[in-house]
C-alpha cells in the first residue's frame, strides 16, 4: 500500500542488538543508546570498535534514554535519567561535561541549531541550561 514504509537494512553487524536501542543520533555515523547504558557508534553499517566512552564519566551510564548530536559543538548529548543528568561526549566518546538535573527530569532532550538544549518536561518544552 502507498502508506507502507519500506527500507533497506543498514546495520550489517550481528554484534549490534537493535532490540536494545533506546535512541539514535546521526553525524555521518549513527550513534545508538542502549537500555544497558552502552552507546554504540556505527560507521558504514558496522560497529566502530574505536568508539569508547571515557572512563572519566562517573558514574558510568546506567540507561541512556536518548541521544542527540550537537553539530555546532561536535558533541553527543545523552539523557541519563537514572543518574539525573545530561552527559556531553565528543564523537569519539571523550567525556566533556555533565549537567545534574533537578527533578522532574526531561522525557527527551535535543540540541537546536543554535546550540541550545531543550527538553520535554512534564507537559511542556523547556530550555535547559546551567545555573549561573
Amino acid at each position: 500500500s502507498e502508506n507502507e514504509l519500506t527500507g533497506v537494512p543498514w546495520v550489517r553487524d550481528s554484534r549490534v542488538d537493535l532490540s536494545l536501542a533506546s535512541g539514535m543520533a546521526i553525524d555521518g555515523s549513527i550513534y545508538l543508546t542502549l537500555i544497558t547504558g552502552d552507546v554504540v557508534k556505527l560507521t558504514q553499517g558496522k560497529k566502530d570498535n574505536e568508539f569508547k566512552i571515557s572512563e572519566e564519566l562517573s558514574p558510568s551510564l546506567s540507561n541512556a534514554d536518548s541521544i542527540d548530536f550537537d553539530e555546532s559543538a561536535g558533541r553527543l548529548t545523552i539523557l541519563d535519567r537514572v543518574n539525573n543528568r545530561i552527559v556531553f561526549l565528543g564523537s569519539s566518546g571523550e567525556f566533556q561535561k555533565q549537567l545534574r538535573i533537578a527533578l522532574p527530569l526531561p522525557f527527551d532532550a535535543v540540541i537546536s541549531e543554535g546550540g541550545k538544549l531543550y527538553g520535554i518536561i512534564q507537559s511542556a518544552v523547556a530550555e535547559i541550561g546551567e545555573k549561573k
